[in-house]
């Protein structure tokens, strides 16, 4: 509130627009709202890998058990933590892989595993996680651009929970509507900023927007929400366009002044000096006409044709584009820049948990340390990306960094 108040009170809407909430984190809660109705398909499930993960003899008499059912004998079960419903979701999917050996296992064991009807039905929770898992992985990238896929997986996860497919299912019908009370509360009204760069991907537009809200509002009520839409672009294109003249104003002033064209043409004779005079002539002559600002050209041009199967990069087109639209390239650069998730920072905080145990390692401080670091480093290599120029961009001088364990 006091940063809003000292420092954003020249934005467009007085800054009250500019908290954005961790999509990731709305997600989360969306799906923990579920995870109550489908405790009784974890709990079967949970208590046979608990007991395999129990002790490293027990771990050893599960492996005699894949092979009979072409399978990979296993270092460790995943065992689901249950603040994080995505762990929840790797348990159960990893669990469903080896069912037959689970299954066999606990008949060993003389323990109660999931029945044939149990493991039917979380095979189909598990189709339904699936939408969440791969979209909370879009929320969560850091590498990459994200800001721009608000639009798209918000609505793709709305579409999920109103899938009729879904809704005939009776124990699935429960789980949505949990999720969907949930997901109208966070995301009934969509962020005005994450909007704004939504519609700077130039495969979409305002078109995709207000087919997504065509589907729930009609053709009517679309227009009127897209429109809203439009105004708030329009206005941040207005801020920046200020911004804009204002930096070339100060530039002008700034510069030494530099001889009119009276001075230019005392200095030509003959075809040249004719040739400048009918320049500033025609210059003269020339009819005033409106000129249409970026933001009309670049909703009325045609959108990027959509290529299955090849990545887009809109950086890169933004960038190639931005001599046609150098005010909306300006504002692209700002919003598209905006992570959907605080996740990749926050993580930052766990790295080390996830090299060491916390109950027991023999590791040193040393060792922990260089296993941290060379991960990082090495994530970063091997996303390493070349510009137009030859350049390379590592993502490792963009998210690397070292963290002291001793």
């Amino acid at each position: 509130r006091r940063l809003r108040e000292t420092l954003w009170t020249h934005m467009p809407f007085d800054g009250d627009d500019l908290r954005v909430r961790c999509s990731a984190h709305i997600l989360n809660l969306v799906v923990q709202d579920g995870m109550e109705t489908i405790r009784s398909v974890v709990e079967p499930v949970r208590d046979v890998i608990k007991h395999i993960s129990s002790s490293s003899s027990r771990l050893q008499i599960f492996n005699t058990i894949p092979q009979q059912f072409n399978l990979q004998p296993k270092r460790g079960f995943n065992l689901d933590v249950s603040t994080r419903w995505n762990s929840t979701y790797d348990m159960l999917e990893e669990a469903i892989q080896y069912k037959d050996a689970l299954t066999h296992y606990a008949d060993l064991q003389n323990i109660q595993s999931p029945n044939l009807e149990q493991w039917n039905l979380t095979e189909r929770v598990c189709k339904f996680l699936k939408n969440f898992s791969n979209t909370t992985k879009v929320f969560s990238q850091h590498n990459s651009v994200s800001a721009h896929k608000y639009v798209e997986e918000v609505w793709g996860i709305r579409e999920v929970l109103l899938d009729e497919k879904n809704r005939r299912d009776k124990f699935l019908k429960v789980l949505c509507d949990d999720m969907k009370t949930k997901f109208d509360k966070y995301w009934d009204e969509p962020n005005k900023v994450l909007l704004v760069a939504s519609l700077l991907d130039p495969r979409y537009k305002l078109t995709f927007l207000k087919y997504c809200l065509m589907k729930v509002y009609g053709e009517e009520g679309a227009d009127i929400k897209a429109n809203y839409a439009l105004i708030w672009f329009k206005e941040y294109y207005s801020h920046y366009e200020s911004m804009l003249q204002r930096s070339s104003q100060s530039n002008i002033s700034s510069s030494p002044e530099v001889g009119g064209s009276a001075s230019m043409l005392s200095s030509l004779s003959g075809k040249r000096k004719l040739g400048l005079e009918f320049a500033l002539f025609k210059q003269k002559s020339r009819p005033h006409r409106s000129r249409r600002s970026e933001v009309d050209t670049y909703l009325e041009d045609s959108l990027v044709p959509l290529r299955e199967g090849e990545e887009f990069d809109v950086l890169r087109w933004w960038k190639r584009n931005q001599d046609q639209y150098p005010i909306l390239a300006k504002m692209a650069r700002d919003f598209l820049a905006i992570p959907l998730s605080t996740v990749a920072s926050e993580s930052t905080f766990s790295t080390a948990g996830m090299v060491i145990d916390k109950y027991r390692s023999s590791l040193s401080s040393e060792t922990v340390e260089a296993l941290i670091c060379a991960k990082d480093w090495l994530k970063g290599y091997l996303s390493d990306d070349e510009d137009d120029d030859g350049n390379i961009f590592s993502c490792a001088n963009l998210n690397s960094s070292c963290y002291s364990i001793g």
